[in-house]
């Protein structure tokens, strides 16, 4: 193996994957980025941790001779880092060393064989979906704050991603708070195709990095265990989550009794203020909502307290939840409307809120029982 490439088309795919790449003792070789130079003069840099794979592909070196070969990623990405850029980086392979060579410096690394790279198996796909990537990254990042982390309850760490004929949503719920986000298909599927499957926490992490804000298609290869996604350069498989994912329609307003209009950053501001004094544990909120006021109040367990009231268009019965103020803060960061509608069932059973743009997305928050 022998090619030259430049320091600032080299660095990006390594902090790129360098995201999945873990120190274990035990199995040493997950800490290593596959190198691979193709019959096509196309270099890819592949890592894994076994749960998560990704591939970059880079176009853009001038090559002497192929090969593939093993080498730290950690200190491939620590070398290109402290590298000036726009440098010209010769890399040589030679009696299993690896010599890297600017102008100014050298390096020399040892390396594993190519063969001792694990791959993950099971890559038969059952479905094939084509989305916005824009619109897919959107749904994710608007959802991925109310997964579950390491919830004993193994398939509430991830987001259930699920399509049929016409539509894929994403679902994500720690049990306590759930965030959902549907959007239309780019060609309908068949419905010998429809899929429900867990997407990991660590791997929906990795996709919100590695997807770019662009207004193209994005790929999605659905298999029984595994699931492919296609990003130009990029292409990244993930390990599913198996299990049976909570039953979210049932706490879905069908209809609700109550309707309260609100100002997006006058609620947010209210909210962050009053959250000085709220409980270290319960991080609750109570909503005392009459006639054309909300007024929020919190405590803390050493007995101070703060109030703060908003208004709003409220005119009928009084209404009083409390709520995880972390919880409706999460969404509040994120909405871009200038007004949002908080949603009540009567007796209340939970505050949701329910927005449609280019997508449709949907929060549910449990009251606290204080």
């Amino acid at each position: 193996m022998k090619f030259s490439i430049y320091q600032n088309d080299l660095i990006k795919p390594i902090q790129k994957i360098n995201g999945i790449l873990t120190k274990n003792s035990s199995f040493p070789i997950i800490s290593n980025v596959l190198l691979n130079i193709n019959e096509k003069n196309i270099l890819s840099l592949t890592a894994t941790n076994l749960e998560i794979e990704i591939t970059i592909k880079i176009k853009e070196i001038k090559v002497f001779e192929r090969g593939k070969i093993l080498i730290s990623g950690r200190k491939l990405l620590n070398i290109c880092r402290k590298l000036p850029k726009k440098t010209l980086i010769n890399i040589t392979l030679l009696k299993k060393k690896l010599f890297i060579i600017t102008e100014k410096c050298s390096f020399m690394l040892l390396t594993s064989s190519a063969k001792n790279f694990p791959k993950i198996l099971n890559l038969k796909f059952i479905s094939k979906i084509l989305i916005s990537k824009k619109i897919f990254k959107k749904m994710l990042i608007y959802t991925y704050f109310s997964m579950g982390n390491q919830d004993i309850r193994y398939y509430l760490n991830g987001i259930l991603f699920k399509a049929n004929k016409k539509k894929c949503k994403v679902v994500a719920t720690d049990g306590y708070r759930m965030a959902i986000a549907s959007s239309s298909l780019i060609q309908e599927l068949p419905k010998s195709m429809k899929f429900s499957k867990i997407i990991p926490r660590k791997g929906i992490i990795e996709l919100i990095h590695l997807i770019n804000d662009q207004d193209s298609k994005l790929i999605i290869f659905v298999g029984k265990k595994t699931i492919l996604i296609k990003l130009e350069e990029i292409t990244f498989i993930t390990k599913i989550i198996e299990g049976n994912f909570p039953n979210y329609k049932n706490i879905l307003l069908e209809k609700h009794n109550n309707s309260v209009n609100v100002n997006t950053i006058k609620l947010k501001e209210a909210l962050s203020r009053v959250s000085i004094l709220s409980h270290e544990k319960l991080s609750s909120v109570t909503f005392y909502i009459s006639h054309k006021k909300i007024k929020l109040i919190t405590t803390n367990q050493k007995d101070e307290s703060a109030k703060a009231i908003i208004n709003t268009d409220y005119q009928k019965e009084k209404l009083k939840i409390s709520i995880n103020i972390n919880f409706l803060l999460d969404i509040l960061n994120i909405i871009e409307k200038k007004y949002i509608s908080l949603l009540f069932s009567n007796p209340i059973t939970s505050l949701q809120i329910k927005e449609e743009d280019k997508f449709s997305i949907h929060y549910i928050i449990m009251p606290l029982r204080l």
